[in-house]
């Protein structure tokens, strides 16, 4: 995801709209050289489709070529999100009922912490190679932030005593894909560096409902007035934690919905490179006071009907 600056310098609302790039491989950083940076590298990748896991060296060598070739602007790694849609072979996952709600994403790092150490030491040692900051997936609750916090203070400190260089700045940022961590938001804005919406699973989880079931698939709707509130509530949380609210997902790169999503207070999108050009469109014309009064106005829609129909209204006003 990717601040574009000389366009929002020249905006009709305040610029701190962010479009930042959505990379899941290392092509998609060619985009990065027209953008300000990657809001959301998905590392799992290293991890798919291979017998043996990554050790630190190799991902370090990896996470390394990347921060330099992006070439001072800052990338956002998600720390690893395996299971679920995304299983990793070489983790011999168990078989689940539902593996979208059990031992998956930080569940799983946390009761494997070789795994989880061997990433943030790699993370750590690349961040002195240029800017880089940590996302922690599927959070639920305050007991993940303070355990990866607390692993990282470890490794910081032996990285420290061996002479190892780091950035002791870098930050920790949660996303916002379960409904507690929507209900918990004031609090995990207080103790996170930022806070980044993962709008595809909040609908799923929001909902009950799987988009990969055509029977259902429906109902799979980010305008649902209950998604939009759980939106307003985290970006609200956001603005008085003075910390920056990402949406990624397939609703920030829709050029129909950015207007809403910026008028609830979301200050940077994340999408894939190719949508940048509509969305840059889209934010250089936009008024933020008519954004954020038609916002208020979604919010107090009571069915998705008439959240398009106030959405259609904004978009045929003059």
């Amino acid at each position: 995801r990717v601040l574009i600056c000389h366009v929002l310098r020249y905006t009709t609302f305040y610029s701190k709209i962010k479009d930042l790039i959505t990379a899941g491989t290392l092509g998609d950083l060619i985009a990065v050289n027209a953008t300000e940076g990657v809001g959301l590298f998905r590392t799992e990748f290293l991890f798919l489709k291979r017998t043996a896991l990554p050790d630190e060296e190799e991902q370090f060598r990896l996470y390394r070529r990347m921060v330099e070739d992006a070439d001072g602007l800052p990338i956002t790694f998600r720390i690893l999100d395996a299971g679920g849609d995304k299983p990793v072979a070489a983790l011999h996952a168990i078989q689940e009922e539902n593996p979208f709600l059990g031992y998956r994403s930080i569940r799983l790092l946390l009761s494997r912490p070789d795994i989880l150490g061997a990433q943030l030491r790699a993370l750590l040692r690349a961040s002195h190679f240029g800017p880089l900051r940590l996302l922690i997936p599927m959070v639920s609750g305050m007991e993940e932030i303070r355990e990866v916090q607390k692993m990282l203070g470890t490794i910081q400190q032996e990285l420290s005593e061996r002479g190892i260089p780091f950035d002791p700045r870098i930050e920790l940022g949660v996303m916002i894909e379960i409904p507690s961590a929507v209900h918990l938001s004031p609090l995990l804005a207080r103790h996170a560096d930022f806070l980044s919406i993962g709008t595809n699973d909040l609908i799923q989880f929001t909902l009950a409902v799987d988009r990969n079931n055509e029977h259902v698939a429906s109902y799979f709707e980010i305008l649902h007035p209950g998604v939009l509130a759980g939106i307003a509530r985290v970006a609200e949380a956001g603005a008085k934690a003075q910390k920056p609210v990402a949406v990624c997902g397939e609703a920030a790169s829709n050029p129909d919905i950015i207007p809403l999503l910026v008028g609830l207070g979301i200050t940077h999108l994340s999408m894939t490179p190719a949508f940048i050009p509509a969305a840059k469109r889209v934010i250089r014309a936009l008024s933020h006071r008519k954004a954020e009064e038609m916002a208020k106005q979604a919010l107090l829609a009571t069915t998705i009907l008439e959240v398009k129909a106030v959405l259609e209204e904004f978009h045929n006003s003059p």
